[in-house]
C-alpha cells in the first residue's frame, strides 16, 4: 500500500487530521474572499486559540470536537475590520480600490523591470480580413474522427474544410506514442497530421442564418461558411465533480495534468492520485505510470478491473470526496460504504470519461434530452443543412468510431445525390442516443460546505438547490438567478452536474429542468469580431 495512503477508523473526524491542516474558508459565493486577499490570516473570524496554538479553521466539525466557544476567537483590531471589508469578491470594483489599483498595476511592472501591461490601444479592434467559404462539408474539431473522415471524403472526392481551435490532432497530442497507439487502436496509422484544408487555431464561433462562422483570433481572419453539410467532430471535455473544497489549487483536469507531464513538470516524487470511471482515465494512468513513483486511484466503480493492482492501488466505490488543504490541497479524506481513510497528495487529477461538447450541438439545432442515464439528441432539419455527430462528441472512444464513420458517410453522400426538394424527406432529421454516468458527477450526500458547481461564478451546490426551492425551476431561470453558466465555459463544465444534482437531492425531472439557451458566440470573442458589413455577405 503506497505510503500516502491512511486508513482513518473515525471516518476523518480524528484530532491528529484536523490539527494539521488549514481548511478553506467557508463562506459562499459574493462572500469567498478573492486576490489579493485569498489567505487572510488577519482575519479573527478564521483564527481561534486552543492550548495556546492559533488554528485557522471554518470548519464546523473541528468546532464541535474542541467545543470552541465565541469567547475563544481571537479579538479583531481595527486593521482586520478594515481588511474584512474589502475581502470579499466584488470589492475590486468600489472607487478607491479601482483608483489604487489603476495605479499600482503602471508602477510595479516599471520597479520589475518587466515589460508593461497590454492596454485598450494595444488591440485591433477590427479583424484583418473577412474570408468566405463555400463547401459540401464543415467538419468541426480535428481530432482523430474528424480527421480519419477528412480523409475518407478526399478518397471520395467531396471537398471539404475543417475548423480545429487547437492544433490538428487535438487532446491525442498529449499522449506517447506508446499510449496513443493503444487509445487510437485500429484508426492508429490514419490519424496524421498532414492533411490540407484544415483551419487551425480556429474557434467555431456558432451557427447563423445564413452561415457558419468561425475566428482565428491570432491572425484575426474571420470565416463566413456555407455548407451543405456539418459535421460534428467536437470531441469532448473532461466533467467537474462536485465534492468538499472541489476548488483548491492541485485538483486538475486530466488534459492539464498531461500537458504538465509532457513538460516535465510534474516529477516523479509528486503525490497524485487519479479520480477515474473509464477508458480514459485509464489511458491517463497508463501515460503517467513511467513517471510517476506511486499512483493511487479512486473511482465510483469496479476500477479495479482495468488496472494492475501490483501497479496501481486501487479503491473503489467511492461515495464521498472531501479534500483539505488551504493554499493548495494535501489531502483528500475518501469514504466508501466500508470504511473511510485519508490519502496525502499534491495532486487530484480529474480523468472521468469525456462527456459531448452539448453547447455546440445545442446551439446548432440539437435538441438535448437527458433520460436516466442517456442523453438523446434530437435533430429536426434546421436550414435544410445534413448534420450529424462523430468520434467522441457522439460518445464514441476512437478505436470503436470506424464503423459509425462509415455509415455516418454513407448517409451524407446519400443527401448530396438527392435533389434538393427532396432532401427534407431523407437523411435530415435523427436521433443519437449517448451513454452516460451522471453518478460520476456527485461525490457528496449532503449540500452544505464548499461545494463548488460553477468555478466561473462561485456558484455553490447549495446555491443550486436553494434556488430550485425557491421557484426557479428550469436551468434557464436558475442561470439569471445564480449567474450559472455565464462565465467563460458557458455552461460547459457545470450544467450537466446541476441538472443531476437537483435529481439525486430534490428528485426533480432532468427533463422538466430542461437545458440552457444556448447562443453564439460560443467562445469569447471580442464583440467588434461579431460586427459584419452588410456588403460583406
Amino acid at each position: 500500500m503506497p505510503s500516502q495512503v491512511t486508513e482513518d477508523p473515525s471516518n476523518g473526524k480524528n484530532m491528529d487530521e484536523f490539527l494539521s491542516i488549514k481548511p478553506l474558508n467557508n463562506s459562499i459565493k459574493y462572500r469567498r474572499p478573492r486576490f489579493p486577499f485569498y489567505n487572510y490570516p488577519w482575519d479573527p473570524d478564521t483564527r481561534i486559540q486552543y492550548n495556546e496554538k492559533i488554528i485557522y479553521t471554518f470548519n464546523e466539525d473541528l468546532r464541535k470536537v474542541l467545543k470552541i466557544s465565541q469567547e475563544k476567537r481571537i479579538k479583531p483590531t481595527l486593521s482586520s475590520i478594515f481588511l474584512k471589508k474589502l475581502a470579499p469578491a466584488g470589492f475590486q470594483y468600489k472607487w478607491p480600490y479601482r483608483r489604487i489599483w489603476g495605479i499600482l498595476v503602471k508602477i510595479i511592472p516599471k520597479m520589475t523591470n518587466l515589460p508593461n501591461l497590454p492596454d485598450e490601444n494595444s488591440f485591433p479592434n477590427t479583424v484583418n480580413e473577412i474570408k468566405k467559404v463555400e463547401t459540401d462539408c464543415l467538419i468541426v474539431g480535428a481530432g482523430p474522427s474528424g480527421i480519419v473522415f477528412k480523409k475518407l471524403l478526399e478518397k471520395k472526392g467531396i471537398e471539404s474544410i475543417v475548423v480545429e481551435k487547437k492544433r490538428i490532432g487535438g487532446h491525442i497530442n498529449l499522449l506517447s506514442e506508446r499510449v496513443k497507439k493503444q487509445w487510437l487502436g485500429e484508426v492508429y496509422n490514419e490519424v496524421e497530421t498532414n492533411i490540407e484544408n484544415v483551419l487551425e487555431n480556429t474557434t467555431y464561433i456558432g451557427e447563423f442564418e445564413d452561415y457558419v462562422m468561425a475566428y482565428n483570433r491570432k491572425k484575426r481572419i474571420q470565416y463566413l461558411i456555407k455548407p451543405k453539410c456539418i459535421i460534428f467532430a467536437s470531441g469532448g471535455i473532461t466533467p467537474y465533480p462536485i465534492f468538499e473544497n472541489n476548488d483548491l489549487p492541485g485538483i486538475i483536469s486530466a488534459e492539464f495534468f498531461l500537458e504538465l507531464l509532457k513538460t516535465n513538470s510534474i516529477s516523479r516524487n509528486h503525490r497524485v492520485t487519479f479520480l477515474v470511471d473509464g477508458e480514459w482515465g485509464k489511458t491517463v494512468v497508463e501515460e503517467a505510470k513511467e513517471k510517476l513513483k506511486k499512483i493511487v486511484v479512486i473511482s465510483k466503480n469496479q476500477a479495479s478491473n482495468f488496472f494492475d493492482t501490483n501497479e496501481v492501488q486501487v479503491y473503489d466505490e467511492v461515495e464521498e470526496l472531501i479534500a483539505r488543504g488551504r493554499e493548495k490541497i494535501g489531502r483528500i479524506v475518501v469514504k466508501t460504504r466500508q470504511k473511510s481513510f485519508t490519502i496525502d497528495t499534491d495532486i487530484l487529477v480529474i480523468a472521468l470519461n469525456r462527456i459531448p461538447e452539448l453547447n455546440i450541438l445545442a446551439q446548432s439545432g440539437f435538441q438535448v434530452l437527458l433520460t436516466g442515464k442517456q442523453i438523446l439528441l434530437k435533430y429536426n432539419g434546421k436550414n435544410n443543412i445534413f448534420k450529424d455527430i462523430i468520434g467522441e462528441a457522439r460518445g464514441t472512444i476512437p478505436n470503436n468510431m470506424k464503423n459509425s464513420i462509415k455509415e455516418v458517410l454513407e448517409n451524407m453522400e446519400s443527401f448530396l445525390q438527392e435533389d434538393k426538394k427532396d432532401r427534407k424527406r431523407g437523411f435530415l432529421k435523427k436521433e443519437i442516443v449517448l451513454s452516460l454516468k451522471p453518478e460520476s458527477f456527485i461525490f457528496t450526500n449532503n449540500i452544505e460546505g464548499m461545494k463548488i458547481v460553477c468555478r466561473c461564478q462561485d456558484i455553490t451546490l447549495k446555491d443550486i438547490i436553494t434556488s430550485y426551492n425557491e421557484g426557479f425551476k428550469s436551468m434557464e431561470t436558475i442561470k439569471r438567478h445564480t449567474a450559472l453558466g455565464t462565465g467563460v465555459c458557458q455552461g460547459r463544465y457545470c450544467q450537466l452536474p446541476s441538472i443531476f444534482s437537483l435529481k439525486k437531492f430534490l428528485g426533480a425531472d432532468p427533463n422538466k429542468i430542461g437545458f440552457f439557451r444556448i447562443r453564439p458566440p460560443l467562445e469569447p470573442i471580442e464583440i467588434s469580431s461579431l460586427v459584419i458589413d452588410e456588403n460583406e455577405l
